[in-house]
């Protein structure tokens, strides 16, 4: 069931933004507790899922996405995540709507993604409420309590996972404006923390109590 649940998380939460997902790959990754995928393509909605309105990824890229699986400590939620050549080029949706669209068109597209953004923070919202629920005592519960459960070790790897990214770069591009500009971090690493932002050493737990999480950002090399 552990198996079957962090599987489940991983498609729910990477197929919205990423193209090139191999599903036998990512349950043989799972099972085996080294999962690797290669060379995903970046979804041009990607960023306005995230939130982040009036952008679009014209191209992108993710070589490596590897996934360290401790399946003897997974109930601590002890996950490391390595992410390499992450490139982005983003563009204004207005610019790549010009001459295509009306501006009323171009409103209502934005306004689209916007809702399908609203719609997948509601079903994640709905998730982490599943999570907090007791679980069932009934046998007539019991689907119900399997999913309470994967979804509270769903809080815990949050709470515990430790992120590095190399190899980061993102691209603005406007030929409307004719403007290009270029982020690079070489490194960025993604740490978890306790409520006071202190970070635990590898064999301790790291338990938030309610919705919140605590984590810090290092960046090197930003440039």
């Amino acid at each position: 069931m552990l198996e079957e649940a962090l599987e489940q998380l991983l498609v729910e939460n990477l197929t919205p933004y990423v193209d090139g997902i191999s599903l036998d790959s990512l349950r043989l990754g799972v099972f085996s507790g080294s999962l690797e995928l290669r060379d995903l393509r970046v979804k041009p909605d990607a960023l306005g899922l995230l939130g982040v309105e009036g952008f679009r990824c014209r191209c992108g890229i993710i070589r490596l996405l590897k996934l360290v699986v401790p399946w003897g400590r997974i109930h601590a939620g002890k996950l490391r995540a390595e992410v390499q050549g992450v490139h982005l080029e983003v563009e204004h949706v207005a610019d790549t709507s010009e001459g295509r669209l009306s501006d009323a068109d171009l409103v209502a597209e934005m306004r689209e993604m916007k809702q399908r953004a609203i719609e997948l923070r509601v079903s994640q919202l709905r998730d982490l409420l599943e999570a907090q629920r007791p679980e069932a005592s009934t046998p007539a519960d019991a689907g119900g309590a399997g999913r309470s459960y994967a979804m509270r070790l769903v809080r815990k790897i949050l709470n515990n996972i430790q992120v590095d990214i190399s190899d980061l770069s993102i691209a603005f591009v406007s030929e409307k404006r004719g403007l290009a500009c270029n982020l690079e971090m070489p490194r960025l690493a993604v740490v978890s923390t306790d409520q006071t932002f202190r970070e635990r050493p590898g064999n301790q737990e790291v338990n938030i109590s309610g919705n919140s999480l605590y984590k810090l950002m290092r960046l090197s090399g930003f440039a």
